[in-house]
Parts: structure tokens; sequence; C-alpha cells
């Protein structure tokens, strides 16, 4: 029987969209007759294990099930101490450390069978709740694909020997070596229904079952958004509660129907820079943009870091 290429191995573990990819910084590739052939994806890993330089990939999580069968947090900081800190926070898990070429790092969990999106975010958002870091970004990025969606996608290690998963020893991780890895993280990956029953326990529930009506259909501006920006300067955003508080301001702009994205991004903006130590431009677009790409509804006014800035008539935060 032939051995498997490394290529192979890694395309087992990433195993998402099949009819669209990320490749070489940016660029976006859709099947125009629905998914792309098996041998179009055995080149694609093939290529970009052996490092070719335009063929850095990246994977869509979410599936037409809206299914997941890996998952990941991205630390935008060379921070080694916190990716080992939400590895050793993951329940239940067998996490693996990604070093970025810019020395950043994403922390991933491959999963034993396809999992619940919106189980594997309740998930994370615990994680890194508990890191006291809820400003992390957590892939996947929706509960769910409404139709004609198809989420976001993340780049994947090993494009030859950039990006490789390290080890916890060294100050910075040692990598491993690539073929031992894909071996043991295929072998030992992650119970799908113990992340199931932790999901559940957080609230994770199907997209359908917590919309509150059609995304971006609302007539008015949710009331705490109206609260926010009046109070931007008296009650300014302090740290440890931005991040929290603008996606949430992004998802109520994103839900109303009288704002465009520029729009809201000129308002959610405004509150930022209003706060203690804003956050860079390029993360409020961030945010806003996957306000309008996850189709949410929530409005996250029940969440403790939302309390202090809330309007006191908010019938979600009295609960």
């Amino acid at each position: 029987m032939r051995e498997a290429s490394d290529g192979e191995l890694l395309a087992r573990l990433f195993d998402g969209r099949r009819d669209i990819y990320g490749i070489n910084k940016g660029r976006v590739e859709r099947c125009q007759n629905g998914d792309w052939t098996s041998t179009h994806w055995e080149t694609l890993f093939d290529s970009h294990v052996a490092g070719k330089e335009s063929a850095a990939l990246g994977i869509y999580l979410v599936r037409d099930d809206d299914t997941v069968t890996f998952a990941a947090i991205d630390i935008d900081e060379p921070d080694f101490a916190l990716a080992q800190e939400v590895a050793d926070t993951m329940p239940d898990a067998s996490p693996w450390i990604e070093r970025s070429r810019s020395g950043n790092y994403h922390v991933f969990v491959f999963f034993d069978e396809p999992l619940e999106a919106y189980f594997a975010r309740a998930v994370l958002r615990g994680v890194i709740v508990a890191c006291g870091r809820p400003d992390l970004e957590i892939f996947p990025k929706q509960d769910g694909l409404r139709e004609g969606m198809v989420g976001n996608y993340i780049s994947i290690p090993w494009h030859g020997e950039d990006r490789p998963i390290v080890s916890a020893e060294g100050d910075a991780g040692e990598p491993w070596d690539r073929r031992l890895w894909l071996v043991l993280a295929n072998t030992e990956r992650t119970a799908a229904e113990a992340w199931r029953r932790r999901g559940r326990a957080l609230g994770g529930r199907p997209r359908a079952e917590v919309r509150s009506g059609e995304f971006g259909e609302r007539n008015s501006l949710h009331i705490c958004a109206e609260y926010i920006f009046k109070h931007r300067d008296d009650n300014p955003l302090a740290e440890g509660h931005r991040a929290t508080v603008l996606f949430n301001l992004a998802k109520m702009y994103a839900n109303c129907k009288h704002y465009s994205q520029d729009e809201a991004e000129q308002f959610v903006e405004a509150v930022n820079q209003a706060g203690v130590s804003p956050i860079p431009t390029r993360e409020v677009k961030r945010f806003v943009n996957n306000a309008y790409e996850g189709g949410f509804t929530s409005t996250g006014c029940d969440d403790p870091l939302m309390m202090p800035y809330v309007s006191p008539d908010c019938k979600i935060a009295r609960g």
C-alpha cells in the first residue's frame, strides 16, 4: 500500500469547504461548477507543503452542513507564552501551536468527526474569556452559513518550512519534524462529542435558534448602539472591554438596514477613538467586516463586558 504524502496528510486535517479556497496572501479561488476535483485538491496541498511561492493555502472552515473538522484561535502578536496559555486552556483537546512568518501564532485543534460550528465557537469563546483575552480572534467565525455565504478562511501551517507547528520547548517553541507531526495530529484528534457536551453547557445553539429576524432587516438601530455612541466621550471604552463592545456594536449597525458597511465603520471607529488606548483602525474594519459577513442578529448586551456601556433601558441586558 502506498504511503500517504505530506500533502495528503495535511489535507485530511484541514478538511473544509471544497468549492473555494484562499491562496497567496488574500486571493480567493472559487469553483463555478460545484466542488473542485480531488486531483485539484491534491495538487494544491502538495504545492503548499513544497513551499511554492504562489501556493500558500487558506481553507474555509464551515462546510455546507454547518460543521467543521478543525478550529483555531488566532493570536495576532508574537507572544508564545500566550499561545501556550490558550493551548493549555482548551478543554478535552489535543491542541497544536503554529508560528507564522511574522512570529505570531495560531492554536489549532482537529476533531475526530465533524463538529457543529456553533459548538466549536461556544467552546473557543469560553477559552479566550478564561484567558482574559476576549479580543482574540476565533475560527470558525460563523455559527452557521446563510444561503450564498462561504464564511472565512484561515491560512494553514507548513508552507514549506514556513509556518511550522512548534513544541513547548524553548522560549519561542521548537519546530516539530513535519512528518512526525502530521502522523501524530491525524492520530491524536480531539473528541468532537466532548466539545459538543461542553459547547451545549456553554450555551452553543444552532444559528436558526438564536436569530431574532432576518439579518440586516431591522428598521431601527438597537437602543444600546445609540446609547454607546451618544455616551462615547463621557463613558469611554476601557481596556479589557474594547474588543467585545466594538464587535457587538458593529453587529448592531450591520443588522440595521439603514447603515452601509462604510457608515458602520465610521460610527464604530468614532466610539473606538473616544476610548482609552484605541485599537488600530484596521482592527475596527475587521470587526465590522466580520459582523457583516457573519450575519449575526444577536446584540451581546447580556455579556458582562458590555454591562458598563449598555442602555439602562435595554431589556436584553436586564434579562
